[in-house]
């Protein structure tokens, strides 16, 4: 049962990405590399982490996203987000100075709560960008992801914190992003 979860999370995951990459074909959304090239990076420690902590299948979501995350940085440094801000910078050196951290630390639990911090620096950039620009993010991607993340956790094999955090944190921010979302358009469309 939780290698179908951990197969499920790869299909959501990998399903996360089709509405957005037809919205990034059509040119509707921007994406903000420094959000997505971050994520990329998060999701490959917590990948190292969770294979060291045993998650088994529950880590297979992890790899679709870290594909799907890297694909639109990569996407993102030549078409996406052009207008960076100080703040975007800011966030960007505080994700980047966090990395060393985790390096030096070899622990999995400190670990991963250093990539949560992390993840929560990195999506920074994109939720500014979308305060003001709410249509160029497409929510439906965020909420299949979330639904991945969902799948992980119910494929994990070893229910311990390091295995579990991540997912979690990721799940409820994409959930909130999107209710910001939807929240600002309706704002927006009432001025």
């Amino acid at each position: 049962m939780k290698d179908l979860f951990g197969v499920l999370g790869v299909a959501f995951m990998m399903g996360s990405s089709v509405p957005y990459l037809i919205a990034l074909f059509k040119k509707e959304i921007r994406p903000h590399a420094f959000s997505w090239l971050l994520w990329c990076m998060i999701n490959m420690v917590v990948l190292a982490a969770q294979w060291t902590e045993g998650a088994g299948s529950g880590m297979w979501p992890t790899v679709g996203s870290a594909l799907v995350t890297g694909s639109i940085g990569l996407y993102a440094l030549k078409w996406g987000e052009r207008r960076y801000t100080r703040s975007d910078w800011i966030f960007m050196f505080m994700a980047l100075m966090a990395i060393p951290l985790w390096a030096l630390t070899r622990d999995p639990l400190l670990s991963v709560v250093l990539v949560c911090i992390i993840d929560i620096l990195a999506f920074m950039p994109t939720i500014t960008k979308s305060w003001r620009k709410p249509h160029e993010e497409n929510a439906l991607s965020f909420v299949i992801g979330a639904a991945g993340f969902l799948s992980s956790l119910l494929a994990i094999e070893q229910y311990q914190f390091v295995n579990y955090a991540y997912p979690t944190l990721v799940m409820t921010a994409n959930l909130l992003f999107v209710s910001m979302l939807i929240l600002r358009r309706r704002q927006l469309a009432r001025d």
